[in-house]
C-alpha cells in the first residue's frame, strides 16, 4: 500500500485537495488494494487445494519435465 501512496502526488494535486477529497482518495486505495489482495488470497488458497492433489502434482511435474526438455532442446540447437 506504501508502494501506491507514494505514486499518489504524482497522479493527483495533494495541496489542493480538501480533506473529504483526500479521505475519498484514501478510502479508494483501501477498497482497491484490499479487494486486490483478497482475490490475491482467494486464489493461492484454490491454489493450495489444488497442488495438494496427488494427480494434479503429477500433472505439474509432466508439465515442468516437458518445458525443461523444451529448453534444453532449444539450447542445444543454438548454434
Amino acid at each position: 500500500m506504501l508502494f501506491y501512496a507514494a505514486l499518489l502526488p504524482g497522479l493527483v494535486d495533494l495541496a489542493k485537495l480538501t480533506w473529504r477529497e483526500l479521505g475519498l482518495v484514501a478510502s479508494m486505495l483501501v477498497v482497491v488494494i484490499g479487494g486486490v489482495n483478497t482475490g490475491y488470497a482467494l486464489l493461492a488458497s484454490r491454489a493450495r487445494r489444488f497442488f495438494a492433489n496427488p494427480s494434479a502434482q503429477r500433472a505439474v511435474r509432466r508439465v515442468a519435465g516437458t518445458l525443461m526438455f523444451v529448453a534444453a532442446a532449444l539450447v542445444l540447437t543454438r548454434v
